[in-house]
């Protein structure tokens, strides 16, 4: 957790209002509003894609426009201070909150 200690001293690259601000525009998209939505399912699918298996577990197809705008919607709810943390951080946590892995479904295997 050292770049974690590192990321929140330093200021994050992308705090969890900028995430949700990301997706928080309305529809229909301009050019602009869809690279922004873009750009938050790709943050999303790496920070997925880094920690599947060990800090979350999928169970079954979750696609990733639902999950980014039901963490956006989990980001709203929070309060000012919280969301300016790292939005890695956060979607870390949902993601950890939301799909736990099942310990003992991984060493039955």
């Amino acid at each position: 957790m050292l770049w974690a200690a590192a990321n929140a001293a330093a200021g994050a690259s992308m705090t969890g209002e900028m995430y949700r601000a990301m997706l928080d525009r309305p529809e229909p998209l301009d050019a602009n509003g869809y690279l922004e939505r873009e750009k938050a399912y790709s943050y999303l699918d790496g920070i997925k894609d880094a920690s599947q298996g060990r800090v979350w577990c999928e169970v079954g197809q979750l696609k990733t426009p639902d999950l980014a705008y039901d963490i956006a919607d989990r980001i709203g709810r929070m309060q000012p201070a919280e969301r300016q943390r790292s939005a890695a951080l956060i979607v870390l946590d949902v993601l950890r909150r939301a799909y736990p892995c099942d310990k003992s479904a991984s060493r039955k295997k």
